[in-house]
C-alpha cells in the first residue's frame, strides 16, 4: 500500500509513512475509532524526516524533531488541527534531536533524551505549552537515553529502556512527576 517509506504508530493514533529521501512526500494517515478501523489518508506533512517524537493534546497532534537526512537531525515542529486536517508549524524544540522520547501530560508536550544526529545519549528534557507557545528545560533524565519510549499514564511521564552513553542497551524505566519537575528510579 505505501512501499517508499517506513511505518511506525504516533499519539496513538497517527500513522506516518516517512519515505527515506527526504524530498519524497510524507503520507499520513488516522485509524478510526472502535479498534478495528479503517486507515484513511490525511494531509501531509510539509518536511520530510523520519525518527521524530510526536504526541496529542486536544485535537491537536505534534510532530517534533527528527532525521532530514543522514545524520542531520532538525529542532523543527509541526501541528496537525484533526478536526481540520490541517497542518502548521509548531515552535522548534530548543535543540535539533532524533530519536527521543515524546509524550503529552496535563496539556503539555514533553521530549526526553534522543540523539542530535550523532548517536550519542542526551538527558535533556524540554516541556512545550501550546497555550504560551514556549519550550522550556525541565529536570534531565537520570541517565542519558536514546531511542526510548516515553508514555504518559497516571499524569506521569514513564520512560523506558532505550540506549545508554557508548551505545549500551538500558532496560531501566525512570518515572516524572511534572507537578514536582522531579524524577524517580522504576523498576528495570
Amino acid at each position: 500500500m505505501y512501499p517508499r517509506g517506513m511505518v511506525s504508530l504516533l499519539a496513538g493514533c497517527v500513522l506516518a509513512i516517512v519515505p527515506p529521501a527526504a524530498a519524497a512526500p510524507v503520507v499520513v494517515g488516522v485509524m478510526g475509532g472502535g479498534g478495528g478501523g479503517t486507515w484513511s489518508p490525511r494531509a501531509s506533512l510539509a518536511l520530510a524526516r523520519q525518527e521524530v517524537g510526536a504526541a496529542r493534546i486536544g485535537d491537536t497532534v505534534y510532530v517534533v524533531g527528527g532525521l532530514v537526512a543522514v545524520f542531520n537531525a532538525t529542532a523543527s515542529g509541526d501541528a496537525e488541527d484533526v478536526p481540520s486536517d490541517t497542518w502548521s508549524g509548531a515552535p522548534s524544540m530548543p535543540v535539533a534531536l532524533d530519536h527521543m522520547g515524546c509524550a503529552a501530560v496535563g496539556g503539555t508536550l514533553y521530549v526526553t533524551g534522543g540523539f542530535s544526529g550523532d548517536f550519542q545519549a542526551r538527558s535533556g528534557v524540554f516541556a512545550f505549552d501550546p497555550a504560551t507557545g514556549q519550550w522550556s528545560a525541565r529536570a534531565p533524565l537520570p541517565a542519558p537515553r536514546g531511542g526510548c519510549w516515553t508514555v504518559a499514564h497516571g499524569g506521569r511521564l514513564y520512560v523506558f529502556g532505550g540506549t545508554g552513553p557508548g551505545g549500551a542497551v538500558q532496560r531501566s524505566t525512570f518515572v516524572y512527576d511534572p507537578a514536582a519537575d522531579v524524577w524517580t528510579t522504576g523498576a528495570d
